[in-house]
């Protein structure tokens, strides 16, 4: 039974990160957390609402961008909705004053990139590329 788990779980793992677009994770903060920690991969934090302008533009656009949806991949990408609970916990704890606002934290959970407001696919994509 523990080689089957063993087995699966890359798969299911895969299936946990992936979402509909197959960039951004349905994963909690601290799940995502835990996985950066295993597989060393960092994490990509979105901060928006449904209410922001940018933030919807950002989704039709930026988040639609081949190059962008590219770069995420070697993410565990996450999008924060700062009206959930979770969502103003962390934008308290990420002292996020403004949407959107874009984070890039290493495995060590250090950050590495901030963003603040509307970004441009090819600026994003720039940002991400000089991601350590």
């Amino acid at each position: 039974m523990k080689n089957v788990f063993l087995i699966l779980f890359p798969f299911l793992l895969s299936f946990l990160i992936a979402s509909d677009n197959g960039v951004f994770s349905v994963l909690s903060f601290n799940d995502a957390v835990s996985v950066s920690k295993i597989e060393g991969k960092p994490i990509f934090l979105e901060f928006r609402a449904d209410w922001c302008h940018n933030c919807r533009n950002m989704d039709k656009t930026t988040f639609k961008d081949k190059g962008v949806l590219s770069e995420l991949g070697r993410f565990i990408a996450l999008q924060i909705d700062v009206d959930s609970l979770e969502g103003r916990r962390l934008a308290k704890q990420f002292n996020v004053r403004s949407v959107p606002a874009m984070f890039g934290i290493d495995s060590e959970g250090n950050i590495k990139l901030k963003k603040i407001g509307y970004q441009s696919a090819k600026d994003l994509i720039q940002s991400l590329e000089n991601f350590q």
